[in-house]
């Protein structure tokens, strides 16, 4: 729902604009669900955290198509999900072991502050400062055709 709401709103503004917010958005809603507050401001953290990260998915997944070449999608891409699959997983191991030896507000906290120093990385990097429309990519040769 959220991918289409960012569809039609998306061409407003710039994409790096809609990048920042989005990712101050679910930074936020992480803040709110990691600190552990009473029920209604967990969900309300967590429909702040779903509807910007819904808009990032979009963004991003926009922003990959048009710069991987297409004759390497299915080798990044496949590498990508295997890496997000394993991700969850070990994510929550690492959440679990926190949550033993920390307690529930230590690892509430961690949560949160590995999200803020990845999205401060993603804000800062260089390669996202410029998320204009790529009108060609450039065609690398493989050596092995």
């Amino acid at each position: 729902m959220v991918g289409v709401l960012f569809a039609v709103l998306g061409r407003r503004g710039s994409r790096r604009a809609w990048f920042l917010v989005v990712l101050a958005g679910t930074a936020a809603g992480f803040g709110v669900v990691g600190a552990l507050p009473p029920m209604w401001a967990i969900f309300s953290g967590a429909v702040a955290m779903g509807v910007a990260s819904g808009a990032l998915g979009s963004l991003l997944g926009v922003l990959m198509l048009e710069r991987i070449p297409e004759h390497m999608r299915g080798r990044v891409l496949g590498t990508q999900n295997a890496i997000m699959t394993a991700a969850a997983p070990l994510g929550i191991v690492a959440a679990a072991y926190a949550a033993h030896h920390g307690g529930n507000a230590f690892a509430g906290l961690a949560l949160v502050a590995v999200w803020l120093v990845a999205a401060l990385l993603a804000a800062l990097a260089p390669a996202l400062r410029s998320l204009g429309p790529v009108e060609d990519v450039p065609e690398v040769v493989d050596a092995q055709r």
